[in-house]
């Protein structure tokens, strides 16, 4: 079978479609909203990254650019339409970057990581870009948008490594991996 027809076969797509659902639902029962958009969802970017960490990282990718739009559906903070390509699709598309590093023995979480630190940055541009004049005032608008964006980006990203480093949620992933490849 070549590539391009297991990327896109029908338990690939099943599966990275139950992903983005999940990543959706969990997205919104989060614990905590920001004021001007951003909240912590405890696992809910976990799901994108494992798309690309199972599938490679143009499913991943595909996945959290998906994931992207339709929260970009439901969002009330549009302001730009640079602001909306960093803040939906690229902010969730880059968790595909996990796909590099399936190989690895602890390559789910590096990806997650990584895909955690690239969804800072394009919050943090859009947030000096566009959202500066929300930086109290005395305050640095990059110094705003770094804090505004790392004080729920890393509560998430801390959150989720702790709850899949959970031996038994590792085990459960690791035979999914094995089931899939």
């Amino acid at each position: 079978m070549s590539k391009k027809q297991n990327l896109f076969s029908p338990k690939a797509l099943a599966f990275t479609a139950i992903c983005i659902a999940m990543a959706y639902v969990l997205r919104e029962i989060s614990p905590f909203r920001m004021p001007q958009g951003g909240r912590f969802a405890i696992g809910s970017t976990f799901f994108l990254a494992l798309v690309g960490y199972l599938y490679g990282v143009k499913m991943g990718i595909l996945a959290g650019v998906s994931f992207g739009l339709l929260r970009l559906i439901g969002s009330n903070s549009l302001f730009h339409p640079m602001q909306i390509i960093l803040d939906f699709p690229l902010a969730f598309g880059v968790f595909g970057i996990s796909g590099f590093f399936k190989k690895s023995e602890h390559g789910l979480q590096t990806g997650y990581i990584f895909g955690s630190f690239l969804r800072f940055l394009m919050h943090f541009l859009s947030g000096i870009i566009f959202f500066a004049q929300y930086a109290p005032e005395g305050t640095h608008p990059w110094a705003h948008s770094a804090l505004y964006n790392a004080s729920y980006i890393s509560v998430e990203l801390a959150i989720t490594l702790v709850i899949i480093s959970v031996p038994q949620i590792n085990t459960a992933i690791k035979m999914v991996k094995q089931k899939i490849a």
